[in-house]
């Protein structure tokens, strides 16, 4: 068997409050793979969700309780052997939004070990279209860059959590900035940002407890 499709599959990601997680494999395959230790080909190279959930929660002091759940309409996983990239392509939904997501990780066995390794990821939506890249390491922290640009940047914010009123400004945008993902929050602290027609200059956070968001701008 190489290949496995698991419909209305529910998946649970857990950080503790002591730090654990969830995806730290401590035994079987994947834990010899990211020792060194199993050079073979992977007994199932690749499986897809069908239908299914991905829900993560994370207990730690900095995220304060954050939970959050995906809908997967379809997506699959792949990973051929140890020396491989990971990648992760297909369809799913968040907050009643679809959007078409890839994700290619280049050495996925380093970050189960708690290293690094560079990531790649591209999410194209009715809300927003999004790339970045950067590395990422067994704590889940990711350093990079991202880009994105969509209709309305109102309603992308109102969708992350930003309490704004419905209105017709803040409309199309383009956004480029470096970024730092981890478990409190996404920061973007040098955002050029070109909303409306106009230039501007600032920060946005995100943080996942109780999804607040923060922003401050300077606009020519």
């Amino acid at each position: 068997i190489s290949g496995l499709m698991l419909k209305r599959a529910s998946i649970g990601l857990t950080a503790g409050k002591d730090g654990t997680r969830s995806w730290q494999f401590k035994e079987g395959v994947l834990a010899e793979a990211a020792a060194g230790r199993f050079d073979k080909p992977m007994p199932v190279k690749t499986i897809r969700l069908v239908d299914g959930t991905i829900r993560y929660s994370d207990s730690s002091d900095n995220a304060a309780g954050y939970t959050t759940a995906v809908a997967v309409d379809d997506v699959t996983f792949a990973w051929a052997g140890r020396s491989d990239a990971m990648s992760a392509a297909g369809q799913i939904k968040w907050r009643e939004r679809e959007a078409e997501i890839a994700v290619a990780l280049a050495d996925p066995a380093s970050v189960i070990a708690g290293g690094k390794s560079d990531i790649r990821a591209r999410v194209k939506g009715d809300m927003l279209n999004l790339s970045a890249s950067g590395m990422l390491d067994g704590e889940g922290r990711m350093e990079g860059k991202v880009s994105a640009s969509g209709t309305s940047l109102r309603d992308t914010l109102r969708w992350l959590g930003l309490g704004l009123p419905a209105g017709h400004s803040l409309a199309a945008y383009d956004l480029q900035s470096p970024l730092t993902l981890d478990n409190a929050a996404v920061s973007l602290n040098e955002v050029q940002l070109s909303p409306d027609g106009n230039e501007a200059e600032g920060s946005l956070t995100v943080e996942f407890s109780g999804l607040a968001v923060s922003l401050g701008f300077d606009v020519d």
